[in-house]
């Protein structure tokens, strides 16, 4: 998307009353660019476990579930691990979307004990389905393809830190400058959060903390 920045740039110098609306991982960086954050779907993030069907996270869970197996129920004993899996994926969409792939083979208890191991039962064989939404890592991927060597070497480091960090913080433990932090934040790595504090989404946490053991930066 970012090659046709030029595109979008020739279309509203030549026709000014044209609005682009685009999606994307990281900002076009254009002058006349007006930036809206997406979150991901709401998610019970509490003990009210009774409510959790009213999240549109679990709902998507479970029409996605339904269309790989049409019989599949909720009961309140899986109330709790169905809310698990939508608070690991942090309401992503797509995350949410692979992990009720799986309700064929394994109960709610079993996929969101692998996916608090890691991010790789997040994968489909659906052929109709584009190849970087096939699998979370290889949306990741993608990402870690197009970042700078400090942008990597800072995003990994950051995923030591669990329930979020401050600017101090990384400047001191990921050798992070603000130059490299908002570079960071424009690919959508690294989100702002209340309290001048920070967070990374739990998925893209588990890659960079893969990517950090791979670099032999962990210990």
């Amino acid at each position: 998307l970012l090659d046709g920045a030029t595109l979008v740039t020739d279309i509203l110098q030549a026709a000014s009353q044209v609005k682009v609306l685009a999606t994307s991982r990281e900002k076009l960086n254009l002058r006349g660019e007006t930036v809206f954050l997406l979150s991901g779907l709401k998610f019970l993030d509490d003990d009210s476990l009774e409510k959790v069907l009213e999240y549109d996270a679990a709902q998507l869970f479970i029409e996605s579930a339904r269309r790989t197996r049409p019989d599949f129920e909720t009961r309140p004993n899986d109330f709790d691990y169905l809310a698990h899996i939508c608070r690991l994926a942090e309401g992503l969409p797509l995350g949410i979307e692979l992990a009720a792939g799986w309700v064929d083979v394994l109960s709610l208890k079993q996929i969101a004990t692998e996916l608090q191991q890691g991010i790789d039962i997040l994968e489909t064989e659906l052929r109709d389905i584009p190849e970087r939404h096939r699998s979370i890592r290889t949306t990741f991927e993608r990402t870690w393809q197009r970042m700078t060597g400090g942008e990597r070497a800072v995003f990994s480091r950051l995923s030591v830190f669990r329930g979020g960090f401050t600017l101090a913080a990384a400047q001191v433990i990921a050798g992070a400058n603000t130059h490299l932090f908002r570079r960071l934040a424009q690919k959508a790595l690294i989100q702002s959060e209340a309290n001048e504090r920070f967070g990374i989404h739990e998925l893209l946490r588990q890659f960079g903390e893969e990517k950090l053991w791979q670099a032999a930066e962990a210990e």
